[in-house]
């Protein structure tokens, strides 16, 4: 779906459960598979914002309990982080929480000069596109070929069968315009 690159990349945590090693290991592997540069594009999004509060949140992230990791990652996506509340009913909450993810992913955009995050792997990724439209347009142009073909080899076969009925016609009059004349022949 991102074929031509991504803008953002949004991983989500939960702000109701410690920052795990397992945790660790998702960015870093990350990291490794789309290479560090991936980081410039990254926001993180915690939920159960109800559950923790924001101010309890923000303590959380900047207390001296916080995982070094998840700080030292924190600081190289310059602290795009958002919290999102999982059972709020009220509209407007949910409008603003929506804005701001919004406005963090523009931010992401300006501040990658609005390209989108692309390495290797999507050029294969986007090759294998290109190839795979290429391979249907041509099965497109090969079945269309078939379709007018197969109408030619009908309307060939049908004329064929049309001068075939009407040689034999032509066989018949000229057998009996034979017969007669011999016929007339014998008379005389």
């Amino acid at each position: 779906m991102a074929i031509d690159g991504m803008h953002a990349m949004l991983m989500v945590f939960s702000a109701t459960s410690r920052f795990s090693h397992e945790d660790e290991e998702t960015i870093k592997a990350i990291k490794m598979f789309f290479d560090d540069t991936i980081i410039d594009h990254l926001i993180l999004v915690f939920t159960n914002g109800d559950r923790i509060g924001e101010n309890n949140w923000k303590k959380m992230l900047t207390d001296d309990n916080c995982p070094k990791y998840l700080q030292d990652v924190l600081k190289q996506c310059k602290n795009r982080a958002i919290l999102f509340d999982n059972e709020t009913n009220n509209q407007q909450k949910c409008d603003a929480q929506l804005k701001k993810l919004l406005d963090t992913m523009d931010s992401v955009v300006s501040s990658n000069c609005g390209k989108t995050f692309s390495n290797l792997m999507f050029a294969h990724i986007k090759k294998a596109h290109e190839q795979k439209k290429l391979h249907a347009y041509l099965a497109e142009v090969a079945k269309m070929v078939e379709e007018k073909l197969n109408k030619t080899i009908e309307k060939m076969e049908k004329q064929l069968c049309e001068e075939k009925e009407a040689r034999k016609k032509a066989e018949e009059k000229m057998t009996e315009a034979m017969l007669k004349s011999e016929k007339e022949m014998s008379k005389l």
